[in-house]
């Protein structure tokens, strides 16, 4: 009996530890909905405030986009075609409307107030047609 009990306390004990172990799957935010209020070239950030009064932005806030840039992940999609292709970070103008993709953990760093970084930023303004050279 006493070798059953400390048999089951020891495989619950290996069990815990290996649950203890495991990352949590963080959740990923796609189609936050932002428009550019500032763009700052050379630190490679964003000011942008929310669309609408149902988003995570408010009247203004700092976007950090590096990892965005330096992955290729500034993208536009012309809704007629569905076709979607990298452009340039130097595409992007003030007053463009913008999709972002934020994790868990950056949206909450914009509740603290802290500057939160992108994956990816989608030009959602129509203004790239066809006969604009779009570039990688």
């Amino acid at each position: 009996m006493k070798k059953r009990n400390l048999l089951a306390a020891g495989l619950m004990i290996l069990s815990l530890l290996a649950l203890s172990g495991c990352k949590k799957e963080e959740t990923v935010y796609l189609g936050l909905n932002a428009e550019i209020i500032e763009i700052d070239m050379e630190n490679q950030t964003l000011c942008v405030k929310d669309l609408d009064e149902s988003g995570v932005f408010g009247e203004e806030c700092e976007i950090d986009c590096r990892e965005a840039i330096e992955k290729h992940q500034v993208i536009y999609c012309n809704y007629e075609t569905h076709d979607v292709k990298a452009i340039s970070w130097k595409d992007l103008q003030a007053g463009d409307e913008i999709i972002l993709e934020l994790s868990e953990t950056e949206v909450a760093k914009i509740a603290e107030g802290a500057m939160a970084k992108t994956n990816q930023i989608q030009l959602g303004t129509q203004r790239l047609n066809g006969s604009l050279e779009i570039s990688a």
